[in-house]
């Protein structure tokens, strides 16, 4: 009996294990419409994000999957500059703007092929709720510093 109890127990264990697979993460990279979601869904290790002085540094270790860094509730049409630099040791990011009607526009994409990105560019706000998204393909390590002149920051988990 407490064969089969361990058998059962040892197969739900791998089933769980099994379906927290990064199978769907790295999926997302290039699915638009499930990274224009309100949701975030990723796998990070050794993960740390500073907000400090309308400034977003990001250090990760390991990250796949989307998450949003930052929101900016337009009253009207609008322009925000932009300044970012990201080193890509492994894998591939990309930073990407959603408007309010969720159209999706890729600010960026790094891969550790091309390794750094340091630039500065005008943001097309819509009026309404803009958002922009890391979003990270499998395995990925990358340092990042980024700074927006309008809207604010969210936090890291």
């Amino acid at each position: 009996m407490k064969r089969k109890l361990f058998l059962c127990v040892a197969l739900l264990v791998l089933f769980m294990a099994g379906g927290c697979s990064s199978d769907f993460m790295t999926s997302i990279y290039n699915d638009d419409s499930r990274i224009v979601e309100e949701s975030d869904s990723y796998n990070r290790v050794r993960y740390v994000q500073n907000i400090r002085n309308n400034k977003c540094k990001i250090s990760a270790g390991k990250m796949e999957g989307m998450s949003t860094l930052w929101s900016c509730r337009a009253s009207r049409d609008m322009e925000a500059d932009i300044i970012y630099k990201i080193q890509v040791e492994k894998g591939k990011v990309k930073l990407v703007l959603i408007a309010p009607d969720d159209t999706l526009t890729t600010v960026t994409e790094v891969t550790s092929d091309t390794s750094e990105e340091h630039s500065e560019a005008v943001l097309e706000l819509k009026e309404g709720m803009n958002r922009i998204k890391i979003v990270a393909g499998e395995d990925t390590k990358f340092k990042m510093e980024m700074s927006v002149s309008e809207g604010e920051f969210k936090g890291g988990d």
